[in-house]
This record gives C-alpha cells, structure tokens and sequence, in this order.
C-alpha cells in the first residue's frame, strides 16, 4: 500500500489535472483519492441492489455509516425506483376502476 506522501503526489500531478480536464469540480478535501470509496460503495449496492454488501466492502461496522455517508442515490436508482412502484401497483390494481358515475346516479335529490 503506498504511503501518504506517494498518494498525495499522486493526485497533485495525475488525479487532480485529470478531473480538472474532465471539467469535475472539485472541492478543497472534498474530492480526494478517498472519493473511489464513496463510488466504489455506490456503484457495489446499485448493481447488486444490496446495501449490507456495500456496508461489508467497506468494512464499516455501522450501516448508518455506509447508507448516510458513503453510499450515493444517483437518477438510475430514482428512476428504477419509480419503474418497481409502477409495475406493483399495476398488478395490484384492478385492470378497471369503477366510475362515481352509479353513486351520482342514486344520489337523493
């Protein structure tokens, strides 16, 4: 494993210029090589829908640790979301809804 001083040689004259051509915005410490982890553990728990997974990869002992902090929600993940809830209600629900039209209908006057 390399040591500090190799790491951070590293990102001042490879991953920084690099991410700066790739037009990242980057914070000051907030966008180190330390980064990989966070998309490391996002990428293991959307390809595997599997958070315990990413938490064990990361070797976090807390969940809340991995799920608050390390583990991102991108747009794939909202949009597959949105897609299961559509599927499961479709199947649950009736293929046709009664109308208010009969209820209107023996309305009193």
């Amino acid at each position: 494993m390399a040591g500090p001083a190799i790491r951070i040689g590293f990102e001042r004259t490879c991953f920084y210029p690099a991410m700066d051509r790739a037009a990242i915005d980057r914070g000051k410490r907030t966008h180190g090589f330390h980064i990989f982890r966070h998309t490391g553990g996002s990428i293991v728990r959307t390809v595997t829908g599997d958070m315990k997974l990413a938490q064990l990869q990361l070797g976090h002992s807390r969940m809340s640790t991995t799920s608050g902090i390390y583990v991102h929600t991108n747009e794939q993940d909202i949009q597959r979301a949105g897609e299961a809830l559509a599927e499961t209600i479709a199947k649950v629900l009736p293929s046709k809804l009664p109308t208010n039209r009969h209820v209107l209908a023996h309305q009193p006057n």
